[in-house]
């Protein structure tokens, strides 16, 4: 067989496996079976921390520092990046991976209040109020072909569980 004909062979193999084999290869999906399922959003670095309701209190050493929640005031879920939904896409989802009851929203039903003295030997001390979170970095993105993660969003997330939290801290 020439190389003429061997070429013009092969390329009409080419063609009809192509026409046979481009409709498959086009009902599946760009990641390959092995790859895991692409979740909402992905989380990490997940740490306890505190939402303000109010103002801080402030004072010098040997002071009584008091705060007030009132009935009324909520405390509010804030994130940083862009998110279609917004916050209330983000708290649900990591709701469930994190394994935590957190909120969009917390409100208080009763006035709450604390008080606490600035210890001796410091320059300042803050008495603050609101509800203890859980602070953590969000992204978002898909499996490629290769199964690999890639990012398409990102952010942070500081979502409320419980009101009222009381801390201080010292300066």
């Amino acid at each position: 067989m020439s190389a003429r004909r061997s070429t013009a062979l092969i390329a009409a193999i080419v063609a009809v496996l192509s026409m046979v084999l481009a409709p498959a290869a086009l009902a599946s999906p760009n990641r390959p079976s092995g790859c895991p399922a692409d979740p909402a959003f992905s989380f990490s670095g997940v740490r306890s921390s505190h939402i303000a309701g109010v103002a801080y209190s402030q004072g010098p050493p040997g002071h009584t520092l008091s705060i007030q929640l009132y009935a009324g005031i909520a405390v509010t879920a804030t994130f940083t990046g862009s998110v279609s939904g917004g916050a209330s896409v983000l708290v649900a989802s990591a709701d469930s991976q994190v394994s935590a009851s957190l909120a969009v929203s917390l409100s208080a039903s009763v006035t709450y209040g604390d008080s606490w003295t600035v210890p001796a030997g410091v320059h300042q001390g803050y008495l603050d109020a609101g509800a203890t979170s859980d602070s953590m970095n969000w992204s978002k993105g898909s499996y490629n072909g290769a199964c690999v993660w890639v990012i398409s969003a990102s952010g942070t997330l500081n979502s409320p569980y419980h009101l009222p939290a009381f801390w201080s801290w010292t300066s």
